[in-house]
């Protein structure tokens, strides 16, 4: 029987999540076997707020507001709107693979048949960049015309505005949204719009000071660390940038040997053909343990206790189990030891607190359905992402 996902009565934000984290399935690099994701997240979202992993390019941002306008212009509103707002969305596929540039474009493959809309994927986002200003499902914002307000408690000021939508977006496209091909390339009143609605509503972030400078991350790199600019960024931003760095550098080794783990024990009981991948992980395990030599000063200096407050700081949830675990691996790599039996044990025992009888490394079953990679790579805090919608927004500057 074929898997499914479908929603229940959550809201927007639990649905974003729950979209998220099955993107997060699709992304080798970004899987999160060992649960450290939301500590990930934290940093991500101090860098880079309100971009998101499943977002692929800016013109999103003004492409969905528009549908929305052309749509409260013909005067529909709730179903009627929804059913127009969804037809529309999904012919929009065709007319951008028409413009001649398919990268980012959601629907790729399966064309008008996409399951999840652009206006899902985004909706978040356009709420905190103040694009669209109501806190409001797409439900809600599809009936406020008819009704003139939303739900009690969803912003009282919607009785004293029928604006939704940011007055100063630059209006669509002639004919737009039935259009024979449009593309993502932005115009110079959309980017410099998109640029200072970004500017103004993540301030002080990593983001902010990128859109500022008009600086586009450089192909290849892993985070912002490794731009040459690094060293002029404020010392609040490169505080956590540094934190970041340290983090992704730390925990890639548990990441690679976790994937090591797995593959040694697909060996032992005789699953498949893994010799070589076993090797291949030990071999980066102790191409990684170079690494942190030749980078032990920031391993060894790497204040832990400042690191656990901005984390304490930006999430209200408890994670005493990922802290503990981090930090005993953290408490491993600056150790003059490092016993393997006692890093191989750290992480089984953290994949079964997190995993339970779904673990790989005890679960046969579950073990002969790894694909070979679970999350391997170094975090990057979405830095794809952000290098996607940054040359977007400032073509040329590469």
């Amino acid at each position: 029987m074929a898997s499914t996902l479908a929603w229940l009565d959550f809201s927007e934000s639990e649905q974003k999540q729950a979209r998220e984290i099955v993107q997060l399935f699709i992304q080798r690099e970004s899987r999160d076997e060992l649960g450290i994701g939301v500590v990930r997240d934290v940093f991500s979202n101090a860098m880079f707020p309100g971009v998101s992993v499943i977002h692929t390019r800016a013109r999103y941002f003004c492409i969905i507001p528009w549908i929305f306008q052309k749509a409260g212009e013909k005067g529909r509103t709730g179903r009627d709107l929804l059913n127009w707002q969804n037809k529309k969305e999904r012919a929009l596929v065709e007319i951008l693979r028409n413009g001649g540039d398919e990268e980012g474009l959601i629907g790729r493959q399966a064309g008008i048949s996409v399951k999840t809309l652009p206006s899902v994927i985004y909706w978040n986002a356009l709420q905190r960049y103040g694009i669209l200003l109501r806190t409001a499902s797409i439900e809600q914002v599809a009936n406020a015309r008819k009704a003139r307000f939303l739900e009690d408690g969803i912003m009282d000021q919607i009785d004293r505005s029928s604006t939704l939508w940011d007055p100063n977006m630059p209006a669509a496209p002639m004919g737009f949204p039935d259009l024979d091909s449009m593309n993502f390339v932005l115009t110079e009143d959309e980017s410099t719009w998109l640029r200072e609605r970004l500017l103004v509503t993540t301030e002080g972030s990593l983001l902010a000071w990128m859109i500022q400078h008009k600086t586009v991350p450089s192909l290849g790199t892993v985070g912002p660390w490794e731009e040459p600019w690094c060293g002029d960024l404020p010392e609040d931003i490169a505080r956590i940038v540094h934190h970041s760095e340290v983090f992704s550098l730390v925990m890639n080794g548990a990441a690679i040997l976790y994937n090591a783990l797995l593959a040694e024990r697909c060996v032992e009981l005789g699953i498949g053909d893994w010799e070589a991948e076993a090797l291949d992980y030990r071999t980066r395990f102790t191409d990684w343990l170079g690494s942190i030599d030749r980078e032990s000063a920031k391993a060894a200096a790497w204040n832990l206790p400042e690191f656990w407050s901005i984390v304490d700081s930006e999430y209200s949830g408890h994670i005493p189990l990922a802290k503990r675990f981090i930090s005993e691996w953290v408490a491993w790599v600056r150790s003059e030891e490092r016993l393997q039996s006692r890093a191989d044990l750290l992480i089984a025992q953290r994949e079964r607190q997190q995993k339970k009888n779904q673990a790989r490394l005890s679960n046969e079953l579950l073990l002969r359905q790894w694909g070979g990679s679970s999350g391997a790579e170094r975090l990057n805090f979405r830095w794809t992402q952000v290098r996607r919608m940054m040359l977007d927004l400032v073509p040329g500057e590469v």
